[in-house]
């Protein structure tokens, strides 16, 4: 497994459903949730372009990608579960 060194931002989603998805779509932003072991599952949105260069790496979806969460310093390691293509 491939791990990126610097953490890719993230910003948290308070608007869920397929119209809110599709309005994040149109602005080049990813909708993902992220599930963590003791903690309750969180919305969030990511570039589509970094996602983009995730995918088209070496290891692709097994990548372990570096997190950090916007506006507070908060970091975690994540992995992708599950992928959507329209």
């Amino acid at each position: 497994m491939s791990t990126t060194q610097e953490p890719i931002v993230i910003a948290p989603r308070t608007k869920t459903g397929k119209g809110a998805n599709k309005q994040l779509r149109k602005l080049g932003v990813v909708p993902a949730t992220i599930y963590g072991l003791q903690e309750p599952p969180a919305s969030i949105s990511i570039p589509a372009k970094t996602v983009a260069r995730v995918l088209s790496s070496d290891t692709g979806i097994n990548s372990v990608i570096y997190l950090q969460h916007e506006g507070t310093g908060a970091k975690c390691h994540a992995i992708i579960k599950d992928l959507h293509r329209d």
